[in-house]
């Protein structure tokens, strides 16, 4: 006789949490670096849906609209930096975080492997030029 193993729930209530404390604040302009396949995209343009983030998207112009296209993700009203490549993205990510309006950036964790099976590794930092509120 075989008996049934159900694992437990997964509880997400310290990211719930979290989310919630996020959505009483003011959305933080994030550039976000090099989003060009459907995850990175998706992420940031949800994260911009729920008022979290005002996604600023760093990478090739006509990859990022590719993507869209190929995926139904609607960039109306999104900005596009036009950079030609990943490391140019993360390199534009990081100086942009110097301007007064950018609040954070997102990038990959290591860039030079935008295009391989580390791409959906990312980190999510304050600007270091600007308080963190």
């Amino acid at each position: 006789m075989m008996t049934e193993i159900t694992a437990p729930s997964r509880q997400h209530e310290k990211y719930d949490r979290l989310i919630a404390t996020a959505k009483k604040q003011p959305p933080l302009a994030t550039a976000v670096a090099y989003p060009c396949d459907e995850t990175s995209l998706k992420g940031a343009l949800e994260a911009g849906e729920e008022g979290l983030i005002k996604p600023i998207l760093v990478g090739p112009q006509d990859k990022i609209k590719s993507v869209a296209e190929a995926f139904s993700l609607d960039l109306g009203g999104i900005e596009i930096i036009d950079v030609p490549h990943s490391q140019a993205a993360a390199d534009a990510t990081w100086y942009q975080s110097a301007w007064a309006w950018l609040q954070a950036y997102m990038k990959p964790v290591r860039p030079s492997f935008c295009e391989s099976r580390f791409r959906s590794r990312c980190e999510f930092r304050p600007s270091p030029h600007r308080p963190f509120r």
